[in-house]
């Protein structure tokens, strides 16, 4: 999973094959159907910037100063 998110970002990601998309539509500006697998706080960040919410489920990786910003903000929603 680590690797698949940095892959996403374009930090070196070798062996990555796919990537799974994120819990938030970067270019639509949207929610996507399926929850994010990491969120890190620039993600959140970037959500409350452009008015998106973060859609998680039970799997779904949160940095602990994601966890705390997103809640604040109430970015996230939960999937389960």
């Amino acid at each position: 999973r680590i690797d698949q998110f940095l892959a996403s970002r374009g930090i070196a990601a070798t062996g990555a094959a796919s990537i799974v998309a994120s819990g938030v539509n970067r270019t639509e500006g949207s929610r996507t159907d399926r929850p994010a697998e990491f969120v890190c706080e620039a993600d959140v960040r970037q959500a409350v910037r452009s008015g998106q919410k973060i859609l998680l489920d039970s799997r779904t990786i949160v940095t602990p100063a994601a966890r705390d910003l997103g809640e604040e903000q109430k970015v996230f929603v939960d999937a389960r």
